[in-house]
């Protein structure tokens, strides 16, 4: 999937937006390395934002087992 960016967004605002988890940032950071310089995106930048397994969204704390 593409994402095109808007002034000012950072990488874990993209994630809630798209996976609705901020914790998978890494994800589309690690699909876009030639962005990482940048922690607030300019607009524009057309983002590849990969298909995830249900595995990667499922994150339960130890306390919460």
């Amino acid at each position: 999937m593409e994402y095109i960016t808007s002034e000012g967004e950072a990488w874990d605002l993209i994630a809630k937006k798209v996976y609705g988890k901020e914790h998978l940032a890494n994800v589309i950071m690690e699909a876009n390395p030639e962005y990482l310089k940048y922690s607030l995106l300019p607009a524009g930048i057309k983002l590849y934002v990969p298909e995830i397994q249900t595995s990667q969204t499922v994150e339960v704390a130890p306390w919460q087992r």
